[in-house]
């Protein structure tokens, strides 16, 4: 695993736990039942979507993508349907959709991570890099030095998200979503890229 893999996903875990919110079953059942309609919504307008930019459900928080993602159906003038139609599947509006959806992507990232045991042997690498930097030719010593202080960043912050796996929100989180694993990919796979 390379390192900027490694840095990508201590990042994307460090964020997981940061942004974990507690999420109901009923939340979850609530936002399968809007998805097929939501996600068929968006693929009829795929090709406007894109042109407003990639909004990262995994890395930013509820409250940061339910902003983008208003800004965005602003700015394309599609935010008023998409209101009706989020407010027909039993939302308030597209803020609290967006913030359940990001909810839900980021637990279902976090069990899956978690059941690959992703957070344990992204470390495993990276002691085992780590021990390689001074034996590597091609780099000054500074070089090497700035390396193994980025790693071992890397590596506090794989630290502190193993450690705070144990936070009541994730864990309750990572907990809500496995009864619904399987329904919450089918449906995830039908957002498309």
């Amino acid at each position: 695993m390379g390192f900027n893999k490694l840095f990508f996903l201590a990042t994307l875990l460090f964020s997981i736990c940061a942004n974990a919110n507690e999420l109901s079953s009923q939340q979850i059942e609530k936002w399968l039942k809007a998805a097929p309609t939501v996600a068929a919504w968006v693929k009829q307008h795929n090709e406007q979507l894109h042109q407003s930019g990639d909004i990262d459900f995994a890395k930013s928080s509820p409250d940061v993508v339910a902003s983008q993602a208003q800004t965005a159906l602003k700015k394309l003038n599609l935010y008023d349907e998409f209101n009706r139609m989020v407010k027909q599947q039993g939302y308030s509006g597209v803020e609290s959709f967006f913030k359940v959806q990001t909810q839900v992507v980021q637990s279902f990232i976090a069990m899956t991570m978690q059941a690959a045991n992703i957070p344990d042997d992204a470390q495993q690498k990276l002691r085992q890099s780590l021990a390689e930097i001074d034996a590597t030719d091609g780099l000054s010593a500074d070089q090497k030095q700035m390396l193994k202080q980025q790693m071992l960043q890397i590596m506090g912050q794989l630290e502190q998200v193993t450690n705070s796996s144990n936070l009541p929100s994730e864990d309750k989180n990572i907990q809500a979503i496995k009864p619904y694993a399987q329904q919450v990919e089918k449906m995830l796979s039908q957002f498309g890229d």
